[in-house]
């Protein structure tokens, strides 16, 4: 649990965070949005325009193919008199000097209402696309540098221009649904896209934010445990200041206070600077062959004797020859936090026991002891750095919550699965599966 002063800390602290990752998440979103659209959009355009284009390049193609074959055909004193058929399309109107624009070409297609108020306007030289009384015509315009001579029996036209015409009212108007059917999708698009993009981006920032909480709560934490024996060592440094007239036999107890405070930093800075290298994964193993069996027989030797010390019984039930590959020293921090746990939480008259067998392939290794246990609803912390359980703060106050998650970052490094299964009052029972190397 953590105390009051590192709560409000990361409590403050969160609620920055939490404030800070909405306008980050807010600002991916948008930028995310923004970019796909505007992609979005110079894609439909481009495709728009392509289209426009590219149809209006055959209508102009057929257009200036009649306009030569009508051309031709005026011009051909073979010709003369004979009109083109009546279905020619585009209408084609000539500009006579004398006259000015004379009867167009079929003169059953034409439509004067729309054709002369476009006449009259001197439509631009070359194609253009011109809109009268709610129809659209393609307009094609040439100017003859070297006048043109039409013969007929009535008379000869001496020609400078021909303006063709061409009905593109229905291509247009699918021009116009697909701008506004662009228009309809960039929008709907981009709620849709933006609703998604918020979800990925809430999605995507959710482990920042998680990472961040950790590094403030490892922090706070971190700070508060080193508070206390820091406060230990000012305590007993100033105490010894104050008297120096006395031996150091004398001041036995503020020199021990100072010792035991320093050794307690020493041993917090050594697992804090192996969890960040673990975090980093810059801490390397070894991957020797160990002998397991030897190795778990070495500890529970050791620890007999603290176990007896504390009125605690030590059984050991290993089966030799379990090889595996590891980290020597490494594998005796992990065993040695475990069987420090299940020593010191253990009950007086109690027993701890320490099994190893083969299972297939694996290593098999449990540690059972009957202290006072894990609540169910603390069990799935266990894991967090500087966590303690209130009974273990009070009967171990000295304790940082360190040890497990060292242990378990270990077991990790070496392919190991790690479980702990608990019951308040009743004890805990750890299970390590090692893989054999054969």
């Amino acid at each position: 649990m953590h105390s009051r002063a590192s709560t409000a800390v990361i409590a403050a602290g969160s609620e920055r965070q939490s404030k800070l990752s909405r306008r980050a998440i807010w600002r991916v979103a948008i930028q995310n949005v923004t970019l796909t659209l505007v992609l979005f959009v110079v894609c439909i355009a481009g495709f728009n325009i392509f289209l426009q284009a590219r149809i209006y390049e055959k209508i102009d193609g057929k257009m200036e193919s009649e306009r030569t074959g009508f051309v031709t055909a005026q011009e051909d004193p073979d010709a003369r008199g004979i009109r083109l058929p009546l279905g020619l399309l585009p209408i084609v109107y000539f500009w006579d000097d004398s006259t000015g624009y004379v009867n167009p070409f079929p003169a059953s297609e034409a439509v004067p209402e729309d054709y002369e108020p476009l006449l009259a306007q001197e439509p631009p030289k070359g194609f253009s696309t011109q809109s009268v009384n709610g129809r659209s015509y393609r307009v094609y315009r040439v100017d003859y540098q070297d006048p043109l001579v039409f013969r007929y029996s009535h008379g000869d036209f001496t020609v400078s221009r021909t303006v063709s015409f061409k009905d593109v009212s229905n291509e247009v108007e699918i021009f116009q649904t697909l701008e506004t059917g662009s228009v309809i999708i960039c929008l709907f698009g981009g709620i849709i896209y933006g609703t998604i993009s918020l979800a990925f981006a809430r999605r995507s920032i959710a482990p920042i934010e998680r990472a961040w909480q950790t590094q403030r709560t490892f922090l706070a934490d971190t700070s508060h445990e080193l508070r206390n024996p820091l406060a230990g060592i000012k305590a007993n440094a100033e105490l010894l200041l104050q008297t120096p007239d006395k031996t150091v036999l004398e001041s036995i107890d503020g020199v021990s206070g100072i010792l035991r405070n320093a050794n307690r930093m020493s041993d917090m800075l050594s697992t804090l600077l192996t969890l960040a290298r673990s975090d980093e994964d810059s801490d390397e193993i070894a991957h020797d062959r160990i002998d397991l069996s030897a190795l778990l027989q070495s500890i529970c030797d050791q620890f007999s004797q603290i176990a007896y010390a504390r009125q605690i019984g030590l059984i050991g039930k290993i089966e030799g020859g379990l090889t595996i590959p590891g980290d020597e020293a490494r594998l005796l921090e992990f065993f040695d936090v475990l069987l420090d746990n299940a020593v010191r939480y253990s009950m007086p008259e109690r027993t701890v026991t320490v099994t190893a067998h083969r299972e297939h392939r694996h290593a098999i290794v449990t540690i059972q002891d009957q202290g006072i246990g894990i609540s169910e609803e603390e069990l799935s912390t266990v894991f967090e750095r500087f966590h303690r359980t209130q009974r273990s703060r009070e009967m171990y106050p000295d304790g940082t919550g360190l040890g497990l998650p060292v242990a378990q970052w270990i077991a990790r490094q070496h392919g190991a699965e790690f479980e702990i299964e608990s019951k308040e009052n009743k004890g805990t029972l750890v299970t390590v599966r090692f893989r054999i190397e054969d």
